[in-house]
């Protein structure tokens, strides 16, 4: 089972006493968020062709999330593993699914430009 945590993509809450941390911390953290939307397409659609592979969560704090994780994880389906129809579906929708229609993103440019 993959579990998928739908936490909020900002960084509000987040606090550090020093800039070098924050920025550090921050190092291409716009192109990462570039990311979510395609990854969460990708998610469902397997979720969708194999129903019960993905379970998606609302990520609160860490001990909310464990606590939804934890009772999944007995029950979760594994007759996938070496999934040939799994694999071939993954294969042909990533084929037909581009991340970034039109390209990727470069993370270069700047957004204002």
């Amino acid at each position: 089972m993959t579990i998928i945590s739908m936490e909020g993509a900002s960084a509000a809450g987040k606090t550090t006493t020093s800039a070098a941390f924050t920025a550090r911390q921050r190092r291409g953290f716009e192109l990462n968020l570039t990311f979510i939307e395609p990854q969460q397409r990708y998610f469902r659609a397997l979720n969708e062709f194999c129903p019960g592979l993905v379970q998606f969560i609302e990520s609160v704090d860490i001990q909310s999330s464990v606590a939804q994780i934890e009772p999944s994880l007995p029950g979760s389906r594994n007759d996938h593993r070496y999934s040939l129809e799994l694999f071939d579906f993954m294969v042909n929708w990533l084929a037909a699914n581009p991340a970034h229609p039109g390209g990727r993103p470069n993370p270069f440019l700047s957004h204002s430009d």
